[in-house]
């Protein structure tokens, strides 16, 4: 019993990381801008589905705007994977518990 829960956490894990690893390499912005490049279109073309609204980030510049978008995007994304991942580890804790508790009880 142990053992299988011991196995689905590091399931759980594994792909978390995986998850946290993608989350991370798919906000790609690099590559050729114009000099006068606006962050909003570098963004909307480069990454169309994302969390962070640009109307959130605050910058001193364009390169500022970017750069801060990206860190927060990161961050957002790994927020979610960490909340989701707290949450599955719980109710795979809380499954085997109230096993072990049924077992004793019967």
């Amino acid at each position: 019993m142990r053992a299988a829960l011991l196995f689905k956490l590091c399931v759980v894990t594994g792909a978390a990381v995986a998850a946290a690893y993608y989350a991370i390499a798919s906000i790609d912005l690099s590559g050729l801008m114009a000099s006068d490049f606006i962050a909003a279109d570098v963004i909307r073309e480069r990454c169309p589905v994302h969390l962070v609204k640009l109307g959130w980030i605050v910058g001193n510049d364009q390169f500022d705007i970017l750069f801060r978008w990206n860190v927060a995007e990161i961050k957002a994304r790994l927020a979610i994977l960490l909340l989701l991942w707290i949450l599955i580890v719980s109710a795979f804790v809380w499954q085997y518990l109230r096993r072990q508790r049924n077992e004793h009880v019967g």
